[in-house]
């Protein structure tokens, strides 16, 4: 699974990070304290819904420490993968997978629906990956 973290700051520039998850028997608390997996019900209900979720009813939520796992990234200058595809976005891809539990990969169709949401595969276009 790919878990895609956008941030925009007061300029307008945009970065992405791409977090790449495989099943284990361990559990990614990140994405406990999201509602992934049943354990926060009313992050699950919200994010059923499509409602917003503020960050400060969990005093726990820390995206940090997953990130902080990494020791390389995939850098490339490209869009956003839903509409409007927004141009000249960095992107920074982990090389390394952190772990999740099977209940949490099947938790997102239901939170989300089961339509998908990938988009196809693009050609480079002459832009530069970059190993950091």
């Amino acid at each position: 699974m790919e878990l895609q973290i956008i941030h925009e700051d007061q300029f307008g520039n945009t970065v992405a990070v791409a977090l790449f998850y495989r099943i284990t028997e361990n559990k990614s608390d990140f994405l406990s304290d999201l509602g992934f997996g049943g354990t926060n019900p009313i992050f699950e209900k919200k994010l059923r819904n499509q409602i917003s979720v503020s960050l400060e009813t969990s005093n726990k939520l820390n995206i940090g420490e997953d990130i902080n796992k990494m020791n390389r990234f995939i850098s490339y200058t490209g869009s956003l993968t839903s509409p409007p595809c927004t141009k000249n976005i960095k992107w920074f891809l982990a090389t390394t997978k952190l772990e999740m539990t099977q209940d949490q990969l099947d938790s997102f169709p239901i939170i989300f629906g089961r339509e998908t949401n990938i988009r196809g595969i693009f050609s480079l276009l002459n832009r530069k990956l970059t190993i950091n």
